[in-house]
C-alpha cells in the first residue's frame, strides 16, 4: 500500500535467520531528543500516515477483530499482574463488578470507523527516513499483531506514549487535525477515544508489572507513573468506571 516497512531481503525459517532492511537509528524518540521543537511537525506527519493507513481496504482480509474478548483479556492483566505487584487484595465481587463495568463500556464502542490497528504506533516504532518524501519518510516498525479495531486506537498510542511526554497543546491540535483530515464524526470519535484510552493504559499497567515480576525487566517500572497518570486523568474527566476503581491504583 505504499508505506515503508522494512523489506525482507532473505530468510531461512528452518535456522531462524532473516536479513532485514536497515532503517538506521533515528526513531522519532531520538530525533525529538535532539530537536524537541520538531514534535508537532513529526507527529503531524505520523497523523497523515495514519489517516492513509486507515483507508486501506479490509475486505477479504484475514485480520482478526479487536473484539470484546480481546479487549477484556487485556484489561484482566491489571487484575492478574498489577494488583499483585501493588499487594492489593481484591474480592470476587469487586472482580465481578470490574468485569461488568468493562463489558458495559465495550458495548458503547462505535461499530463504524473500524480500521487497521497497528497497536504499537508510537515514537519508538516510527523511524525518520532521510531523503524520502511523504509517507516514505516514515519507517513503520512493530505491526505484526495488527487487528481490525477502533480508528482511535493508534492515535492514542501515538499521543499517550508510556515512554515520553507529548506537549499538551500539540496533543489537542493533533487530535483536531486527525479528526478533520480523516473526516470522522467528532462525538463518536471521542466516545471511542475515552474508552480505548482507559482500556489501553490499564492494560499497559498490567503488562509493565508482568515484565517486572515475570521477566525481570525492571526498567519498565520507570514508565508506570506516566501511565498511571493517564488513567487517573481519564477517571477524573469521565464517569467511565466507578470512582472506587482509583483505590486499586
Amino acid at each position: 500500500n505504499g508505506f515503508r516497512a522494512p523489506k525482507i531481503l532473505a530468510k531461512n525459517i528452518e535456522i531462524g535467520f532473516i536479513l532485514l532492511e536497515d532503517f538506521g537509528d533515528e526513531t522519532y524518540s531520538k530525533a525529538l531528543q535532539k530537536k524537541l521543537e520538531d514534535e508537532y511537525f513529526l507527529y503531524e506527519k505520523a497523523c497523515d500516515a495514519l489517516v492513509e493507513i486507515q483507508k486501506i481496504s479490509l475486505k477479504n482480509s484475514d485480520f482478526s477483530h479487536y473484539n470484546h474478548a480481546t479487549l477484556f483479556r487485556e484489561v484482566m492483566l491489571f487484575i492478574d499482574w498489577y494488583l499483585p505487584w501493588k499487594n492489593h487484595k481484591i474480592s470476587l465481587q469487586q472482580i465481578q463488578d470490574y468485569k461488568y463495568n468493562w463489558i458495559e463500556l465495550f458495548d458503547k464502542l462505535s461499530k463504524k470507523n473500524q480500521a487497521l490497528v497497528l497497536r504499537y504506533y508510537h515514537a519508538d516504532n516510527l523511524m525518520v527516513l532521510k531523503n524520502n518524501n511523504g509517507f516514505e519518510a516514515i519507517g513503520l516498525l512493530d505491526f505484526q499483531d495488527a487487528l481490525i479495531g477502533s480508528c482511535a486506537y493508534d492515535l492514542l498510542s501515538l499521543l499517550e506514549d508510556a515512554r515520553r511526554d507529548v506537549d499538551e497543546k500539540n496533543k489537542e491540535k493533533l487530535i483536531d487535525y486527525f479528526i478533520s483530515k480523516a473526516n470522522y464524526n467528532r462525538e463518536d470519535f471521542f466516545v471511542d477515544y475515552e474508552i480505548i484510552s482507559l482500556q489501553r493504559n490499564i492494560k499497559i499497567l498490567g503488562i509493565f508489572a508482568r515484565l517486572h515480576l515475570r521477566d525481570g525487566k525492571n526498567q519498565y517500572l520507570n514508565f508506570i507513573p506516566r501511565v498511571k497518570d493517564f488513567v487517573e486523568q481519564r477517571l477524573d474527566k469521565t464517569n467511565l468506571i466507578s470512582s472506587q476503581f482509583k483505590n486499586f491504583l
